[in-house]
């Protein structure tokens, strides 16, 4: 007779355990379920104002960085969507004239349009990060269609 008291208590005493431990587990649960603050991120729009300097510049995958004095070239794009050139490289366009992006959230093209010109010139764009500094990479044929250039710039810092 004691066994069986011993056994029954035994019982109750794991159920109540098992209770316990389960409004601790759905407490926990439930308390952890606050609401979180989602908000749409926006990607901010490209500003690609400034005063850029070439890096890099390739022709058909050939690095012409060395043979080519890249020194002095920079390629000027203003707040008012203007552009201009100091010095000169074979490039799309060789007077200045007005730029705009094709999406200004995820652009791939740069439009330029030299002034008085009939046509906008529409070049490959990219923006990559390299050592914590923003690119602008250009490709774009310049006269004969079968060489590919790749302008890479780095803004110049003021």
């Amino acid at each position: 007779m004691l066994l069986n008291k011993q056994i029954t208590l035994m019982k109750k005493y794991r159920i109540t355990l098992k209770i316990c431990v389960a409004l601790a587990v759905l407490s926990a649960g439930f308390s952890g379920c606050s609401k979180e603050m989602t908000s749409a991120t926006v990607e901010p729009m490209k500003n690609i104002a400034g005063t850029w300097k070439v890096v890099q510049i390739t022709r058909n995958e050939e690095d012409l960085s060395q043979r080519v004095d890249l020194s002095t070239f920079r390629f000027i794009l203003k707040e008012d969507y203007t552009y201009s050139f100091v010095d000169k490289l074979p490039f799309v366009v060789n007077i200045p004239g007005t730029f705009n992006l094709d999406d200004p959230q995820y652009p791939f093209y740069l439009l330029l349009k030299p002034t008085g010109g009939a046509f906008e010139n529409k070049v490959s764009l990219q923006m990559p990060v390299k050592k914590g500094k923003t690119q602008l990479s250009m490709t774009l044929s310049p006269g004969c269609e079968t060489n590919k250039y790749r302008y890479v710039f780095e803004r110049v810092q003021d």
